[in-house]
């Protein structure tokens, strides 16, 4: 199980990679496991924003699941994003991040609807409730389209205890009032693709969850800080990853097509966009 000071650092949330069928690519997979654990991270996850969760079906989930379990073998912590309408399909899914020996889990609010932060937060517990696993929550308003205040999340962590971590993406100031509100219970891990990554550790996050190619690109500085507060030990500017420039035609837009990867490794949604 993962204590609070285990979802310190950089985590890596990888894509979802497609050979020329469009089929999940195994050994596309596994080199892309070699190459965040060759980086050193601090925790792999999948079936997120990166992972283009929304598109993959429940089979291909399922089957991302296994292949990560398998590749990262316990050497760092796994952790999932659970999609899902309902209570009931996201406690099933839950079930098998728990069968293939997942260590947490990310809970994003059910894709339908939009309700007041009473139903959010009543659906949290209720999945949360449903499991040993250490839980959180994906808090991404400008991305899926409904999330969470400051207050809210605080009464949540306080309301359900196996809540344990918060998924945030915000900018730094926004994610220093969620702590601020929370009185630093429950760990934040921010995201938005690398932004503002010194700043957010300045504002008390334990580390970012980053997608593969900004993880490849972060520096040993940064990985090695893990636990950065206010005033203690901060990174200079110069460790900072280096912004995404526009690639060369060898390169692959990515998801976000802000950044690419050097790989030629390509997710779906890659090539939905190339054709």
């Amino acid at each position: 199980m993962v204590s609070p000071h285990g979802f310190a650092g950089i985590h890596a949330i990888l894509y979802a990679l497609f050979d020329a069928d469009e089929r999940l690519d195994r050994q596309a997979m596994r080199r892309q496991v070699e190459l965040c654990l060759a980086a050193g991270v601090h925790g792999i996850g999948a079936l997120g924003l990166a992972t283009e969760v929304a598109k993959l079906s429940e089979a291909e989930r399922r089957t991302v699941m296994e292949w990560m379990a398998e590749d990262t073998a316990g050497r760092v912590p796994l952790f999932f994003t659970i999609f899902g309408a309902s209570v009931a399909e996201q406690t099933a899914q839950v079930r098998q991040a728990e069968a293939v020996g997942a260590d947490w889990v990310i809970l994003q609010p059910p894709p339908v609807g939009s309700y007041g932060a009473a139903e959010y937060i009543q659906f949290f517990g209720r999945v949360a409730g449903a499991t040993h696993l250490p839980t959180g929550i994906q808090n991404a308003p400008a991305f899926l389209g409904r999330g969470l205040t400051a207050d809210e999340i605080s009464r949540l962590v306080r309301d359900h205890s196996n809540i344990r971590v918060l998924k945030a993406e915000g900018a730094a100031v926004e994610i220093e009032r969620v702590i601020a509100a929370t009185g630093g219970s429950v760990p934040v891990l921010n995201g938005r693709g690398g932004l503002e990554v010194i700043d957010n550790l300045r504002a008390g996050c334990a580390g970012l969850i980053l997608p593969t190619s900004s993880t490849m690109r972060s520096s040993p500085t940064i990985a090695s800080a893990p636990a950065t507060r206010p005033g203690r030990n901060r990174p200079t500017p110069a460790s900072c990853p280096p912004r995404a420039s526009r690639c060369s035609p060898s390169r692959v837009w990515c998801a976000t097509e802000s950044e690419c990867l050097p790989c030629g490794l390509a997710s779906r949604s890659t090539i939905a966009h190339r054709r």
